[in-house]
């Protein structure tokens, strides 16, 4: 049993044709295949639409839950800081400024922990500062006040001997 056979060469390559639009024809991704209840299911991930093989088209809805962002910046306090400086109290006024400044930074870099306490310690500095700067002023207007009653006495000639007037 000698036969003969025929070598026959492969097809030539030919390149695949051009299409001068490409990004205007649509793709379809690859489905993803599972199986549900026996019958293999494709889902395509584009349109949510789930294929049961002998079945009925299902399209199914997900739920996306987007968290709030939680406040990324902490308050600087810096108008209150120079605020304290200028009219309340200089020493607490400066140091409340520095942690403002200090605060800013943390911000600056992400460091939400370091800006929550800078902060605080920032505004807690300013909140003594302006009770100082309140306490001076009482005391300041109660000594103007007793100043000028002892003044105004002794002004109209009273002392001690009687009043002359």
């Amino acid at each position: 049993m000698y036969t003969t056979e025929k070598h026959q060469h492969p097809p030539a390559y030919s390149p695949p044709a051009y299409n001068p639009y490409p990004s205007t024809i649509p793709r379809q991704p690859p489905a993803y295949e599972t199986v549900v209840s026996g019958h293999p299911t494709y889902q395509y991930p584009q349109n949510n639409a789930v294929l049961i093989h002998g079945a009925v088209p299902v399209v199914t809805t997900h739920t996306t839950v987007i968290p709030m962002p939680q406040q990324l910046y902490e308050p600087e306090h810096i108008g209150y800081s120079i605020f304290t400086m200028i009219w309340c109290f200089l020493p607490l006024g400066l140091a409340a400024l520095i942690f403002s400044f200090k605060t800013r930074s943390c911000n600056r870099r992400g460091d939400a922990a370091g800006a929550r306490k800078n902060s605080r310690t920032s505004l807690t500095l300013n909140h003594i500062s302006i009770g100082i700067g309140i306490l001076v002023t009482i005391a300041y207007v109660s000594f103007l006040i007793s100043y000028w009653a002892t003044w105004n006495t002794h002004s109209s000639g009273c002392y001690g001997t009687g009043c002359y007037g």
